[in-house]
């Protein structure tokens, strides 16, 4: 007979109120349980129970009690399912290998519940290779499943989608629509945790066309996950009605828990949309809802975020604390530990500190990998404030770099949404690099920041890429594996770092490999500091690199030659600073309707006076200046700004470069224009005339070239030419939708267009491409958008010519504001006739731009300063 307690008190009460046989007792609590009736399932899996160990069935007694442990599992009664699935694995053991697969799949889900993820994860791993080994494909298909679960729970994302992926095509293969569904729910929810938005949004939405009509549950569930990506990629409008459709479903299920969950569902969404009051309210449910339904760890979990809102509630996350020690739940307690330590970072650090350590402590002990970046950037940071550096600098840097491994996988915008929601981190540690005097170290990560704003190109499919996609699962592995072994054994110590030595320079050199074979690849991998002294050694003479990082109470620019690297430190409020640099980017942009001449030549003094007078000694002698540029300066034509009475570029040319690795050395020829490899596209739509003669211009200068103009203009015409081509140049309007930005566009004949997302598709077409001139209006903006038709809360691009960027294409010449089209054709026709003079991309456009100062008509940096290079202009 089965254990003392609850549960054998619900055996006594099943036995005297069974009336039903085994198969009917067993359907209709399967198919309460589909419908999200779990009290209804148990009483009757129960009764079915009952009856199968009255026949002395061992089979049908082993079908039961896994059925009765899951029920009271989800129930909450960890106890009586510990009991129920004890009695099953051990009738397992005379039932042949998949019983016992079928209960070390039971037992793993257990073991998770009560938060030992590590022991779950290896039964659940013991019970999917047990399965296969059987042939048993839907208990495999099954195991996957809760395997993904797992692993998604403990944060290993990639493991998750792997074991996921499994579980849907076996399903798939079984024709098991029900299956089917759950498994796609399941992706989806880690594909969310994950970051990648779009397959979460995709694996969700036919989640939702698969399940069967009576699978309830799993509809609502599926339903309040789709709200929760739809909030993530800002589109609160959908969210919205995607709770909204799971509303009735969860009424319908007559259970509190389910509503519970839509509750705190909708919470997270009012937090998102700033409505703290409705937040509020919709926690409170959801806290009340979990509790009437007895599950105490999801109303701390309501709790926290409650307490979590505005200002945060230190008192309320106290006793979150105290309560997630009693449930033993270390999830919740690390959580509930650096929400606290957060909060008590501003106002008293030393009460912080044991919190944040014990988060730390915590995440690392039960591998909650989401927690342990947080958790190492607080520790971090506190240690930071308290003036302990050496301490401080090492946590930050973990995190980090765990912060980057977290990307793998991502989509491109995915990984910018990711990373720039973390910038506060790499800031943390860049500041402390500079307070401990290694600038060196502060410009490798704020260069590593420059990265994670860009959108990565796609990963080559070559042998070598994908063995340099195993390395790195093999270092993290490696990684992992000897932090953990740290204070234990010596000899596992040594030999794991010595694996790891001898990986890592396997991995330099298929780095080294891949650079030559790849333009792109240096934004694939991260920066480390023997990178940039390499790099540092191979700087053309002449040429400088400035990037500006902005901090709340200074201005940091650092400055990288050939024979310095400095961090110059400008004592100026960042809101000063942000303040002024986007009235003067407002004014280029509307110069139209608010001519200002004179307040544009002040900005652009400001401006000079923060960002040129401190460095101007490091600058003397530059021939080209090469900006890198974040956050606020991504807007601003440095070209422009005033140093010492004079406009930069009357001093160096000016280039933007996406990244400091970009300036390596390419080992191709230095560039030159050929005519008969030069395709030039004007004024598509017959509405640009100053357009068609600037092409008929270039052509003049480059006989040869193809030339495109008006009605032949077309999306078809454009791509038959395009193979082979070395420039494209397109004079034509670009419309950059400040509200929904990716449906940008180009203009092409007729009604086509050239969008936004269309971009990158082109580069089979663009492999010979070394130059693309936009030769539009705010071809080279990058644009926030919030608000926008949908209800979206943020929206951003690095604008059009990033495109092209991503299509493979080294050198943009694209703008920053509307343009106008006579000064453009004038500075055009110049730019080309210097590039047939065999100068550069970076001194053809100085040369341009200092003709337009020279005339009278076309000297004021509206008409000049708009167009810049970005890339490799060599």
């Amino acid at each position: 007979m089965r254990g003392a307690g609850r549960t054998a008190l619900l055996v006594l009460v099943a036995l005297l109120t069974s009336g039903g046989t085994l198969a009917t007792e067993t359907e209709a609590g399967d198919r309460a349980f589909d419908q999200g009736a779990l009290s209804e399932a148990l009483e009757h899996w129960q009764r079915a129970l009952a009856v199968a160990e009255r026949t002395g069935d061992p089979t049908a007694t082993f079908e039961a009690l896994l059925r009765v442990g899951a029920g009271e599992r989800r129930l909450g009664d960890l106890d009586g399912a510990e009991v129920a699935l004890g009695e099953a694995e051990r009738l397992a053991e005379g039932l042949g290998p998949v019983a016992q697969a079928r209960a070390w799949d039971a037992q793993g889900l257990l073991a998770q519940e009560r938060g030992d993820s590590g022991r779950a994860e290896r039964l659940l791993t013991r019970a999917f290779d047990a399965h296969k080994a059987a042939r048993q494909p839907s208990g495999a298909a099954g195991a996957a499943l809760n395997l993904g679960l797992v692993r998604m729970e403990r944060g290993d994302s990639a493991g998750a989608r792997g074991a996921l992926d499994a579980s849907v095509q076996l399903f798939q293969a079984l024709g098991d629509a029900r299956g089917l569904a759950e498994a796609l729910a399941t992706r989806g929810v880690a594909s969310r945790r994950a970051g990648a938005l779009t397959a979460a949004r995709q694996d969700l939405e036919l989640a939702l066309a698969t399940y069967l009509p009576d699978q309830l549950d799993g509809r609502m569930a599926a339903s309040q996950s789709l709200a929760l990506v739809y909030l993530d990629l800002g589109q609160t409008a959908r969210a919205r009605a995607a709770l909204a459709v799971a509303l009735p479903w969860a009424r319908a299920l007559d259970d509190p828990t389910r509503a519970a969950a839509l509750e705190q569902g909708m919470g997270a969404l009012e937090a998102a949309a700033g409505d703290l009051p409705a937040a509020r309210a919709h926690y409170a449910a959801a806290e009340a809802g979990w509790s009437a339904g007895g599950r105490p760890a999801e109303a701390l979990s309501a709790a926290m975020d409650l307490a979590a809102l505005g200002q945060g509630d230190a008192a309320a996350l106290r006793r979150a604390l105290d309560q997630s020690r009693a449930l033993r739940r270390p999830a919740l307690e690390a959580r509930a530990a650096l929400q606290l330590a957060t909060l008590a970072l501003e106002t008293d650090p030393d009460a912080a500190e044991p919190l944040a350590d014990r988060a730390l402590q915590l995440a690392l002990r039960h591998e909650l990998v989401d927690l342990r970046w947080r958790a190492r950037a607080a520790v971090g940071i506190i240690a930071v404030r308290r003036g302990e550096l050496e301490e401080g600098i090492p946590s930050l840097r973990e995190a980090v770099d765990e912060l980057e491994r977290a990307r793998d996988g991502l989509e491109d915008h995915e990984q910018r949404a990711f990373l720039l929601s973390h910038e506060p981190v790499y800031r943390a540690l860049i500041d402390a690099l500079l307070r401990q005097g290694d600038p060196l170290g502060a410009f490798v990560y704020t260069e590593r920041l420059q990265l994670a704003t860009l959108g990565r190109p796609p990963l080559p499919d070559d042998p070598q890429v994908a063995h340099y996609q195993r390395l790195i699962a093999q270092e993290a592995s490696l990684s992992s594996a000897l932090e953990g072994a740290v204070g234990g054994p010596p000899q596992r110590e040594e030999a794991l770092r010595a694996q790891l030595a001898t990986l890592r320079v396997e991995f330099a050199s298929t780095v080294d490999e891949l650079r030559a074979s790849y333009p792109h690849f240096e934004e694939l991998v991260r920066v480390d500091p023997e990178d940039l002294e390499a790099l540092q050694a191979d700087l053309e003479p002449g040429l400088v690199v400035l990037q500006p990082v902005l901090f709340d109470d200074r201005l940091v620019l650092m400055v990288f030659s050939r024979d310095r690297l400095v961090a110059r430190e400008v004592p100026v409020e960042a809101e000063e600073v942000g303040r002024t640099l986007r009235r003067l980017a407002r004014l280029l942009q509307k110069w139209e309707h608010f001519h200002d001449p004179e307040e544009l030549d002040r900005l652009a003094a400001q401006a000079g006076a923060w960002l040129l007078d401190p460095i101007a000694e490091d600058l003397a002698g530059a021939e080209v200046i090469a900006v890198s540029a974040t956050g606020v300066f991504r807007q601003l034509p440095f070209a422009m700004l005033r140093t010492d009475g004079r406009y930069l570029i009357e001093q160096a040319a000016v280039v933007s470069v996406t990244h400091v690795g970009s300036l390596r050395p390419s080992g191709l020829a230095p560039f030159r224009v050929q005519g008969a490899r030069t395709l030039l596209l004007g004024d598509p739509d017959g509405t640009l005339p100053h357009a068609e003669r600037e092409v008929e211009q270039i052509a003049a200068v480059f006989p040869g070239a193809t030339t495109l103009a008006g009605g032949e203009a077309t999306r078809q015409a454009l791509l038959a030419h395009l193979e082979g081509k070395t420039v494209l140049h397109l004079a034509t309007h670009a419309y950059l939708d400040p509200r929904q930005p990716t449906q940008s566009f180009l203009v092409l004949a007729g009604t086509e267009t050239l969008q936004y997302g269309e971009i990158p598709g082109l580069a089979p077409y663009l492999g010979s491409a070394r130059l693309a001139v936009l030769s539009a209006c705010e071809s080279g903006l990058p644009v926030e958008a919030r608000g926008g038709p949908d209800g979206d809360l943020a929206v951003s691009i690095h604008g059009l010519a990033a495109q092209f960027r991503r299509a493979g294409v080294e050198t943009l010449v694209a703008s920053l504001w509307r343009v106008d089209d006579r000064a453009t054709e004038a500075l055009m026709e110049r730019f080309y006739r210097a590039l047939s003079e065999e100068q550069d991309v970076a001194h053809a456009l100085r040369s341009a731009q200092l003709a337009l100062i020279a005339d009278p008509s076309l000297s004021e940096p509206t008409f000049w300063a708009a167009f810049s290079v970005v890339g490799d202009w060599r």
